[in-house]
């Protein structure tokens, strides 16, 4: 019986098959690597978490999303809502806690979300559209959602605001699902950052009810390194929902006093 295991044509084989078993090692390699690179370390969020067209927004936003205590933002003001013409504002406490966490005392009553503890049913549509901008349609939501198993897509940057004489614009669109909301209805969000500041101004997008959504951001403040807008308002179809204006601002580590249980 011939033995074929020492032919040229064998060896040849061996060559190519130890050559692809060293491409497809090294390629799994670099896919470990930048699946790494791309997931976040429990509750925090560093430059290397996120792609290199958005480093810039978090290094101007501040070092709050990688750097521990000043994970907790607390506000107070004013929050206005009613028709045009008929506006009310009653008094409101807001605090923020990285990654997700909110609650809102809105006149009297306490709304919280917790993405740990989420508890969407319960929740008015009016109630769920507030925490959702206040959550999901922030600098922070952003963040969250980029750096986890959403959908990012850079439009472009440097375009001229449609309105806005002078002003430019970074545009990045999101995919992704209201954990606010609690569906599975994904919304592509399209987040506008200013070019020179690198800070968000602006999101939009159409509501599962076919609203137009859009949230203005201004009045940015540095507290203690970090930047805060005092003002967000929210508009649908060009009719304004609420405008939250906040007065006083603090920023502090995190504490676990259940100011977030559901």
């Amino acid at each position: 019986m011939l033995n074929t295991c020492n032919t040229p044509e064998n060896a040849g084989r061996q060559r190519k098959n130890m050559r692809k078993v060293f491409l497809v090692t090294i390629s799994v390699g670099f896919l470990a690597q930048a699946q790494s690179n791309n997931s976040t370390s429990g509750d925090r969020i560093t430059p290397a978490h996120v792609w290199s067209a958005i480093q810039p927004y978090l290094i101007s936003a501040g070092d709050r999303f990688y750097k521990p205590g000043n994970e907790r933002i607390s506000g107070t003001g004013t929050i206005s809502r009613g028709d045009p013409g008929k506006v009310v504002a009653t008094s409101v406490q807001v605090t923020w806690e990285f990654p997700g966490k909110i609650r809102l005392e809105d006149g009297g009553v306490s709304s919280t979300f917790n993405p740990s503890a989420p508890n969407p049913s319960g929740k008015s549509s009016s109630v769920s559209d507030t925490l959702e901008t206040l959550v999901e349609d922030t600098f922070d939501g952003f963040l969250s959602a980029h750096a986890g198993d959403s959908s990012t897509r850079v439009i472009g940057k440097g375009f001229q605001w449609q309105g806005h004489p002078g002003q430019f614009v970074d545009i990045v669109q999101v995919t992704s699902q209201s954990k606010v909301k609690g569906n599975s209805i994904l919304t592509n969000k399209e987040y506008r950052f200013d070019s020179r500041t690198k800070l968000l101004v602006m999101v939009s997008y159409l509501s599962a009810t076919k609203a137009q959504v859009e949230i203005i951001f201004s009045n940015w403040q540095n507290v203690q390194g970090q930047m805060v807008p005092k003002s967000i308002i929210r508009n649908e179809n060009g009719v304004m929902v609420f405008a939250l204006n906040l007065t006083t601002l603090t920023v502090g580590a995190k504490i676990n006093d259940g100011k977030f249980d559901n």
